[in-house]
Formats: C-alpha cells, sequence, structure tokens
C-alpha cells in the first residue's frame, strides 16, 4: 500500500506542476473563428514586430482542450474520437495580420510532423501566400475554408483585423497528400511526440515575421485495469491517512 500511495502522491504532483498557456488569438463571440463551439483559450503564440500574429494548440477533438498542458507540449489521448472515425486528437491554428495589416500579402507556412518518434521530425509543409490572383485552394491561403473576413459590428474581438487565417486540422485528413509529392500515413492509434509549426513571412517567403511551435504529446489510452490501479490507490492513501489520524 505505501508503494501505492507513493505512485498516487507523483500522479497529484505532477498533475499540480502542470500550467496552461494563456494565449489568446482573434475569435468570435468568445469561440475560436473556424467553429462554434470551439475554446479560444490555452493558445501558444508569438506576435511580431509589426503585430502579426501566429497561434497553435493541440487538444482533445471531443472536449476541446489536452488533457494537460506543459509549457509548449500538449499531452492529448491516442485512439479515435467519440465518433469512432476522426483521431482523438486534433490542432487548431491561427493567423493574423494584425490592425491595421502592416503589408498587403504574406507567406503562410504550416509545418506538421508525421513521425512519432520523439526528438525526430517528418514534415508535410504547407506554405502558400494569402492571396493569389486565382481561385484554387492549392497554391493560397484565401480559397480555403480557413480564410475568415471580419463581420464587422463587434463579432471580433479584434474587430479592426480584416481577416484571418483560422482552422482545425488533424493527421488523418487526406488533403496532406493533395499538395507535394512526398505522402504521409497516420496511425491515430500510434503514441508519440508530433511537432506543430506555424510561420508567418514576408510576401517573398524570404524573411520570418513571427512562428511558433508546439508539441502534441500522444498518449495510449490507459487501460481499464490501470485506472482501476490509481483509483484504488488513491483510495488506499485517504483510508491510511484516516487510520493514521484517527
Amino acid at each position: 500500500m505505501r508503494l501505492l500511495c507513493g505512485c498516487a502522491l507523483a500522479v497529484l504532483t505532477l498533475v499540480g506542476q502542470l500550467q496552461a498557456a494563456v494565449v489568446m488569438p482573434t475569435k468570435a463571440n468568445g469561440d475560436f473563428i473556424s467553429g462554434a463551439g470551439i475554446p479560444s483559450d490555452n493558445f501558444t503564440g508569438s506576435v511580431g514586430a509589426t503585430n502579426e500574429a501566429v497561434y497553435l494548440k493541440a487538444r482533445s477533438r471531443d472536449t476541446g482542450e489536452a488533457l494537460s498542458i506543459v509549457g509548449n507540449k500538449y499531452y492529448v489521448s491516442a485512439g479515435l474520437a467519440s465518433d469512432n472515425v476522426n483521431p482523438s486528437w486534433t490542432f487548431d491554428y491561427q493567423f493574423s495580420p494584425g490592425a491595421p495589416p502592416a503589408a498587403s500579402n504574406y507567406t503562410l507556412r504550416l509545418d506538421v510532423d508525421f513521425d512519432p518518434t520523439v526528438g525526430v521530425a517528418d514534415f508535410k509543409t504547407l506554405s502558400f501566400p494569402i492571396f493569389d490572383g486565382d481561385t484554387s485552394p492549392f497554391n493560397s491561403w484565401d480559397d480555403t475554408d480557413g480564410y475568415f473576413t471580419n463581420p464587422g459590428s463587434g463579432a471580433w474581438n479584434e474587430n479592426s483585423t480584416p481577416y484571418v487565417i483560422a482552422n482545425t486540422a488533424h493527421l488523418g485528413f487526406s488533403f496532406w497528400n493533395a499538395v507535394g509529392p512526398s505522402t504521409m500515413t497516420y496511425n491515430p492509434n500510434t503514441p508519440g511526440e508530433y511537432e506543430i509549426r506555424l510561420t508567418a513571412l514576408d510576401a517573398t517567403g524570404a524573411t520570418t515575421i513571427a512562428t511558433t511551435t508546439v508539441f502534441a504529446e500522444v498518449s495510449a489510452v490507459p487501460e481499464a485495469s490501470q485506472i482501476l490501479m490509481l483509483s484504488l490507490a488513491l483510495v488506499g492513501c485517504g483510508l491510511a491517512a484516516y487510520i493514521r489520524h484517527r
């Protein structure tokens, strides 16, 4: 019982040390702009010298939050979400050009790691200008479903920001292989560490304006026996304390 109490105490101590990021992106009526009901909190972000900003957050698809956050590491579960179709974890990203924008156009680069090995990254990179002259979603960001223009009338918390690029994605989407020569594979049941980086650059793509990186620390879903063991340990600690202080 003493060993179990020690394990339980260690778990509780770790939980007490977890600290959440508190960066808040541009949002609509309290929600993340890309979807109603998506919490617009606990992002990791970076703001450039002329107010352009990039934001990232890894989270559970079902709850809208990570299990815990330490620095720029977001702890999430492997496996499928409650719909039994999509991966359990997903990530949100946003670029804001500032108000008013310092330039008429930018390049936005999203690097997503598909290798679960800790310390190793195999990136799929989407790098496009915000605006271009056609309607193809494969060579600019303004032609995708992640481009939002400001509706005005106070709907956004930063109401003078003219537009944002904001969306939610997961590694199981087929579109990752629609752009570029590399083919990515993903198993949602595989635990590991996945790096995600969002970078805003000037229109030429040569100068970095702001960049931010997060890590999705994906753990296997604990088995029922493990949950029962931890529960017994916590109950045992409480019983031991009760007997000691009687």
